[in-house]
Parts: C-alpha cells; structure tokens; sequence
C-alpha cells in the first residue's frame, strides 16, 4: 500500500525497530485529498538537509529520545528510526485540517480509516517493526483498539501522563478485518501532537518506558 511506498526508511535502524507515526502532510500548492506528490522520504530528508521553519514537529520527537534539538541530534536519530504519516492525502493545517474527516468521513463521504490502518500494519510486517510511536492523537485513536473477534489478543493500557495519551498491545497473528495478520507482537505508543509544546513531559515517559533500549540517547 502507498505508505510502504512513501515512508523514510533509515540507514541504521536500531532494534527493536521503531516507526514514529505522523498525522498528515500539508502542501499549500496541493488540493485537499490529493495524495501528496512530496513523499514522506523527501520530506524528511529535506527537514535534515535544510531545517525549514515547519522542523519544530520532527525535532522535538527527536528531543523526546533524548537528541538535541539541532541538525546533528536530530540526524542521528531518524537514521535510526522509520517514519510514515498515517493519513496520505494532502490535508491542510491548522483549523482548516481534513484529517479528521479524511479517517472518519463526513456527511455521505466514507472514511479510509480501515485503509490507512491496513496500510500502517503493511510495513510493520514488511520492516518488522516492534514498536509504533503515534505523535497525534487522531493518529493513535484511529488505530485499532480492539480486534472484535480476538478480544483478548488486544490490550490498552491508559497512562496518566501530561503528555502520553495511552498504550496499546497487539499479540503476533491478530488479523485487522482478516486480511493482514501481524508477523510479530507490536506495542502502539500515542502522544500529543508534536508540533506543541511538552516534549520534555514526553521525555520524562520515554526516558522511563524505554530506558533498556538502544533508542535513548542518555548522553544529554
């Protein structure tokens, strides 16, 4: 499905693998529901190379691991990490966002929620990734929760965190609409956006929650 196609894949990823989930993209210079002609490689790449002023989202993720706030920190994390947008299409920003609706649908326009999940699940068993970070909360919420027939396959765990917005655990063979089977065990972790401020509350979590892996940089 088109986020294998378009997600950053890193030089050097560490293991358990990670995938830090985004929302959606937003391109001035492209309608709403288009699919983004800028693919999400691209895009991260050109956040490394030039630091543009929309780097806020992507640095203070890195700066939640622990990594500096500038070009070298946040280099060395995403070449350890994968990154994908859950929805594809262009959507807006601010309180002309579609994401929300893109997922969910509106009026008599079905949502692709089931399609973009599908696809998310897609390059966890393509990459074997462990471990989903979703920085926004439509994101995580969008997510499966439960699986209805394998109601004990699937766990939430909330968490009381200024930050943190909960935990979900998914056991290795849960099929999502019985199509895709997951290969391995997978843990979802949701997070408030993260273009807003509170990365460090972020911190405080991760710095708990991911203190044995390879992930955390404990030199700052």
């Amino acid at each position: 499905m088109y986020i294998s196609e378009i997600a950053w894949r890193p030089q050097n990823p560490v293991l358990p693998k990670i995938l830090i989930l985004g929302e959606s993209h937003y391109d001035e210079d492209i309608p709403q529901g288009e699919e983004n002609k800028h693919i999400t490689r691209e895009v991260v790449e050109y956040m490394l190379d030039e630091a543009p002023e929309w780097k806020t989202f992507f640095y203070n993720i890195a700066a939640s691991f622990g990594y500096r706030k500038d070009k070298e920190g946040v280099r060395d994390f995403y070449n350890k990490v994968y990154f994908a947008n859950y929805v594809e299409e262009s959507c807006g920003k601010g309180s002309d966002n579609q994401a929300a609706n893109f997922i969910w649908g509106k009026g008599k326009t079905k949502g692709r929620r089931d399609y973009y999940n599908k696809a998310v699940f897609e390059i966890c068993n393509e990459e074997n990734i462990s471990i989903i970070c979703a920085f926004s909360k439509i994101t995580y919420n969008a997510l499966p929760q439960i699986d209805t027939e394998l109601r004990e396959e699937v766990t939430n765990d909330p968490i009381s965190s200024n930050y943190t917005v909960g935990k979900t655990n998914y056991k290795k063979g849960v099929s999502f609409d019985r199509e895709i089977q997951l290969k391995k065990d997978l843990t979802l972790y949701g997070f408030n956006h993260a273009s807003r401020s509170g990365y460090k509350k972020a911190y405080e979590f991760i710095s708990k929650e991911f203190e044995y892996h390879d992930i955390l940089n404990k030199s700052v």
